[in-house]
C-alpha cells in the first residue's frame, strides 16, 4: 500500500510539474501577444517617427501617396540607391527616404481610418519593395561609409516594418526573412552601457519579440545567434543604466545622475534623451509580463530623470546650445523639451510611487505649470553643469575643463557659406535664464552665437572643428559648490588667447556674475553678454528702448527685459539691441528666419586686447522694470572680492557668505572675520545658525584633495578639516559644522571625545563609542602614500577582537587583516600598501564601550604610484 502511495505521489509531483511547464509556455506565449499588441497600437497613433536622420519627415497618413511612388520593381525613382554618404552632423542618406517611406505603408495597412487598410496592394508592394533593398545597390543591399546607418539606422525602420508585417496573410517568408536577418546586424555587447549599445540591444529586441524566442521565423536566423528575451532584458538592456562609478571615461549614467557620450561629454539632453525615450519604451511595453524589468531598473531610471535631467527643464531644455538646430516641429514638437512628454507619460504608468514628481515636469513641459517641481540648487560635478531652481525662475550654468568636453559641432553647412562652430562658446560659464520658459526658442532661427548669454568671449564665431568638432577649456579649474539651497560656480577661463576668472553666486531673488582678469590676445573685442533673448518691454535705468535699436550704449545702473531686471554696483557702459536679426548664420529654414522674434542682446565691452578687465552685474529674475529699480536703489547683496585670485558676494539677510578661491588665500568676507584656506576651493559659510556650517568642494580632478579651512572671528580661531572623495566624486560638495573634520567618522562618539580626539596627537586625549554594539571607526589616512604599518593606542576600553579594512575610495571596504586576542596597550598592525582609507571594526570588548588615545601610521612616497 505504501508502494502504491508513493507511485501515485510521484505521478501527481510529475504531473504537476509538466502542468507547470505548460502554464509557464502558455503565459510565456500569452506575454509575447500582449507585448506585440501594445507595440503595434503605439506604432497605429503615430503619424510619424523620429528617428533623427533622415531625408524628410514621412507620414502615416500620406503613405497613400508613397505607395503610389513604388515602381514596378519595388524601387522609388527619387531614391539614390547607392548613396553612402554619411547622415550623421546633418547630412542626408537617400536609402533612408526609401525605408521611411515604406514603414508608413506598413502602419496604414493597420490604420482603420487609413485608405491603405487592409490592401492587398500593400502587401504585393511591400513583398517586392523589400526584395528590391536586397539587390537595389548594384545587386546588393544599400550600404552606407558611416557604421550607425547600417548597424543601427536601418534596423530602426526593419523592426517596425517586420512588426506590423508579422502575421499578414501574403506576406512572403522571404520577406520577413530578410528584415529579420538584418536585426541580428551587430550583436550586443553583454553588459554594455551607453544610448549605441541600447540600439543593438533593441534590435535583439524586436528579433525575440517578432519571432517569439526564436519558435517563428527559424530561417531568418541564418549562422546568426539569437538571444532570449528575458536573457535581454537582464544582462543586457538593463545595463544600459548601469551608473558608473570609477573613473575610467564611459558612455554612461555618472554619480551624479549626468550623462555622458563620446568621452567625458554632458550629453543628458541628446544621447541621454534617446536613452531615456528608448528606456521608457521598454520599460513600459513589457511592464507585467514575465519579461519585466527588475525595480531596481525602474529605480534607476527616476533617478536619472527626476535628480538629473530634470534639473536642466524648465518648459524647455535650458541648454543653449540645443538652439543652433532646428527642433522637430515636423512631429509636433513645440520645442526641445517635447521629446520628454511620452517618455514621462510611460514613466508615470511604470513607477506609480514616483509618478506625482513626473507629473510635475510634465505639467511644465506642457504649459500647464510654470514650476516643474525643483525648489534648490544642484550642481553636477562630473559633468561641469550647475542649475539653480525656485519655483517662479531657473538658471542653468554650462562649463568645461581641460577634462569635460563642453560639446560637439553635430551640424552641417552643406549648401550654404561656412558660418563656423556655432556652439563654440555654448559651455563657456554660458549661463540661461528662464521665467517661462519661452525667453529662447523664438530668437534661435536668427541667434547670434557670437553673444552667448553669461560669457565673455572674443566678439567672433569660431571656425574650428577640430578633434571632430569637440572643444575644451584651457584649465581644470572648473568648481560648483552647493548646499541644496544656494550655490556657486567657479570658472577659469582659457580658450583662443582670452582668459577670465567667471564666478556665479545663487541666493533666493536673484544671482551675482562676477568676471576678472579678464585679458585676450585677440583681434576683436572682447564682450561678456548678459542676456540674449526675446524682446520684450526692454528697459534701460527708465527709459525705453526702441525697436530697431541696434548695439546703442547705454551708462546705467539697471535694464530690464521680459521679467529679468539686471542692477550694476555702480554705473555701467551697457550696448543693447533690442531688433529682428539678420544676417546670422544659421541652420534654420528661412521661413523659420523671416519669422524670428525681435531680440534683445545686452554686452559689456571690454575693449580690444583688454588687461585684467572685470564685470560684476546682478540678475534678478521674475521681476518687472520698477521693481528692478527699486531693487538698484537697496541692494542686499555686496560683493565682497573679484580679483584672479578670489571672488566672494556676502548676503547679510541669510546671514550666506560664497566665496571662490582661485588660490589658497585669506579673505575678510565681514568685519572682523577672516577666512584663510590652503588649496583652491569653492566655499559657502552659513552663519544662519548658532554654529556655522561650511560647504566645500574642489575640482573634479582633486581626489583625496586634504583643505583645511581656518576662520579667525571675535578673538577665537576655529579649522574645519576636509578631504574630498576619490574619483568619481572628488567634485562633490562636502558640508561640515564648523571645527569638523570629515578625515574621520565613527559609529558613535560622546560629548568631549570625539573621534577626532584619536587622531590629535595628544595621548590625554581619547575618542569613546556610545556601547560596544556594532561600533567602528574610518580614517583618511593619506593620499597616494606607502603605508607600512599603524599603530592603535588603546584607552581602558579596549577590543580584543577587531578587523581592519581597506580602501580606494572610501566606499568599498576589503578586508585586510583580523586581530584576535588583543590585550589593550598598544597595538601595531602591519599594513604594507597604499590604502587612503582604512575602517576597523570591533568585534569583542569586556567593557560597554571602546577607547582608542591615538592612531597613527608609518608612510612613504609610493614609487609605483610615482612611476605612474
Amino acid at each position: 500500500m505504501k508502494k502504491i502511495l508513493k507511485i501515485i505521489l510521484s505521478f501527481m509531483m510529475s504531473l504537476g510539474l509538466f502542468l507547470s511547464s505548460i502554464n509557464v509556455s502558455f503565459a510565456s506565449a500569452n506575454d509575447f501577444e500582449i507585448i506585440k499588441t501594445r507595440l503595434k497600437d503605439f506604432m497605429i497613433s503615430q503619424d510619424t517617427f523620429d528617428d533623427g536622420a533622415k531625408v524628410e519627415t514621412c507620414y502615416v497618413s500620406k503613405a497613400g501617396d508613397y505607395l503610389d511612388m513604388i515602381q514596378e520593381d519595388g524601387s522609388f525613382d527619387d531614391v539614390d540607391y547607392t548613396m553612402t554618404g554619411s547622415a550623421a552632423n546633418g547630412g542626408a542618406w537617400e536609402p533612408y527616404l526609401a525605408l521611411d517611406r515604406l514603414q508608413a505603408i506598413a502602419i496604414a495597412y493597420h490604420v482603420q481610418d487609413n485608405e491603405l487598410y487592409q490592401s492587398k496592394e500593400v502587401i504585393t508592394k511591400l513583398n517586392q519593395a523589400i526584395k528590391h533593398w536586397t539587390i537595389a545597390n548594384n545587386g546588393k543591399e544599400p550600404t552606407n561609409k558611416n557604421w550607425w546607418e547600417v548597424q543601427i539606422g536601418i534596423q530602426l525602420r526593419f523592426s517596425r516594418i517586420a512588426l506590423m508585417l508579422d502575421g499578414v496573410e501574403g506576406i512572403e517568408e522571404k520577406t520577413m526573412n530578410t528584415l529579420l536577418y538584418k536585426l541580428l546586424e551587430k550583436t550586443p555587447v553583454k553588459k554594455g552601457t551607453g544610448q549605441n549599445n541600447l540600439w543593438f540591444d533593441q534590435n535583439y529586441v524586436y528579433y525575440a519579440i517578432i519571432t517569439e524566442n526564436g519558435t517563428k521565423y527559424k530561417n531568418s536566423l541564418g549562422s546568426r545567434k539569437m538571444i532570449d528575451l528575458k536573457e535581454l532584458v537582464d544582462n543586457y538592456l538593463s545595463y544600459c543604466l548601469v551608473v558608473q562609478k570609477d573613473d575610467n571615461t564611459a558612455e554612461a549614467v555618472q554619480v551624479d545622475n549626468s550623462f555622458y557620450m563620446h568621452g567625458r561629454q554632458f550629453y543628458s539632453n541628446g544621447y541621454g534623451l534617446s536613452m531615456f525615450r528608448d528606456m521608457s519604451y521598454w520599460l513600459y511595453m513589457l511592464n507585467d509580463t514575465q519579461f519585466a524589468f527588475n525595480q531596481s531598473i525602474v529605480d534607476l531610471m527616476a533617478d536619472y530623470m527626476l535628480d538629473g535631467t530634470s534639473w536642466t527643464i524648465r518648459n524647455d531644455i535650458m541648454e543653449l546650445y540645443l538652439g543652433y538646430r532646428p527642433y522637430d516641429s515636423d512631429i509636433g514638437y513645440k520645442n526641445y523639451a517635447s521629446a520628454y512628454i511620452l517618455p514621462l507619460e510611460r514613466m508615470m504608468e511604470v513607477d506609480s510611487e514616483r509618478a506625482e514628481e513626473y507629473q510635475k515636469i510634465l505639467n511644465n513641459v506642457k504649459g500647464k505649470s510654470s514650476t516643474n517641481g525643483k525648489n534648490g540648487n544642484y550642481y553636477m560635478w562630473r559633468s561641469a553643469y550647475a542649475s539653480h531652481m525656485r519655483n517662479n525662475y531657473g538658471v542653468n550654468i554650462k562649463m568645461d575643463s581641460n577634462q569635460v568636453i563642453g560639446g560637439e559641432w553635430r551640424g552641417s553647412w552643406t549648401g550654404q557659406k561656412d558660418g563656423g562652430q556655432l556652439i563654440y562658446w555654448t559651455s563657456s560659464a554660458s549661463s540661461a535664464i528662464t521665467v517661462d520658459g519661452n525667453e529662447y526658442i523664438n530668437v534661435y532661427p536668427t541667434y547670434d552665437w557670437a553673444h552667448v548669454p553669461g560669457t565673455t568671449t572674443a566678439a567672433r564665431i569660431v571656425e574650428d572643428y577640430s578633434n571632430s568638432g569637440r572643444f575644451t577649456n584651457g584649465t581644470e579649474h572648473t568648481i560648483g559648490v552647493s548646499n541644496g539651497k544656494y550655490g556657486a560656480t567657479a570658472y577659469d577661463m582659457s580658450k583662443k588667447g582670452t582668459t577670465a576668472k567667471k564666478g556665479y553666486f545663487f541666493f533666493d531673488d536673484e544671482f551675482v556674475a562676477l568676471g576678472s582678469g579678464i585679458s585676450s590676445s585677440e583681434d576683436v573685442n572682447i564682450h561678456t553678454t548678459l542676456n540674449q533673448s526675446e524682446a520684450k518691454d526692454v528697459n534701460v535705468g527708465g527709459q525705453t528702448v526702441a525697436s530697431g535699436t541696434v548695439n546703442q550704449k547705454y551708462t546705467t545702473k539697471w535694464l530690464y527685459n521680459d521679467d529679468i531686471g539686471y542692477v550694476f554696483l555702480d554705473d555701467t557702459d551697457v550696448v543693447i539691441s533690442n531688433a529682428t536679426q539678420k544676417d546670422n548664420p544659421s541652420l534654420w529654414q528661412q521661413e523659420d528666419k523671416d519669422n524670428a522674434a525681435a531680440t534683445f542682446k545686452a554686452y559689456i565691452d571690454h575693449g580690444l586686447k583688454p588687461k585684467n578687465g572685470s564685470y560684476a552685474y546682478i540678475v534678478i529674475p521674475n521681476k518687472d522694470a520698477s521693481q528692478t529699480q527699486e531693487y538698484a536703489n537697496n541692494i542686499p547683496v555686496t560683493v565682497i572680492a573679484n580679483t584672479s585670485q578670489v571672488q566672494a558676494v556676502r548676503h547679510d539677510g541669510l546671514k550666506q557668505t560664497q566665496i571662490n578661491f582661485y588660490k589658497a588665500g585669506s579673505l575678510e568676507y565681514k568685519d572682523g572675520c577672516t577666512i584663510t584656506v590652503d588649496k583652491p576651493c569653492s566655499i559657502i559659510i552659513d552663519e544662519s545658525k548658532d554654529v556655522r556650517q561650511i560647504s566645500l568642494a574642489v575640482s573634479d580632478t582633486s581626489a583625496n584633495e586634504e583643505v583645511h579651512v581656518k576662520i579667525q572671528a571675535d578673538n577665537q580661531s576655529s579649522t574645519t578639516s576636509f578631504v574630498s572623495g576619490a574619483l568619481p566624486y572628488a567634485g562633490q560638495t562636502m558640508t561640515l559644522t564648523e571645527n569638523s573634520d570629515n578625515r574621520y567618522d565613527a559609529s558613535s562618539m560622546i560629548d568631549e571625545h570625539e573621534i577626532e580626539k584619536a587622531f590629535d596627537g595628544d595621548e590625554s586625549t581619547y575618542w569613546q563609542s556610545e556601547n560596544n554594539e556594532n561600533q567602528w571607526i574610518s580614517m583618511f589616512t593619506e593620499n597616494k602614500k606607502h603605508l607600512s604599518t599603524m599603530d592603535i593606542i588603546w584607552g581602558d576600553n579596549f577590543a580584543s577582537d577587531y578587523d581592519v579594512y581597506v580602501s580606494q575610495d572610501g566606499k568599498v571596504y576589503q578586508l585586510l587583516t583580523s586581530i584576535t586576542d588583543g590585550n589593550g596597550g598598544i597595538d601595531t598592525v602591519d599594513l604594507n600598501g597604499v590604502y587612503p582609507y582604512i575602517k576597523i571594526t570591533f568585534q569583542d570588548s569586556i567593557r560597554s564601550n571602546y577607547q582608542i588615545k591615538e592612531i597613527t601610521w608609518q608612510a612613504s612616497e609610493s614609487l609605483a604610484l610615482k612611476k605612474k
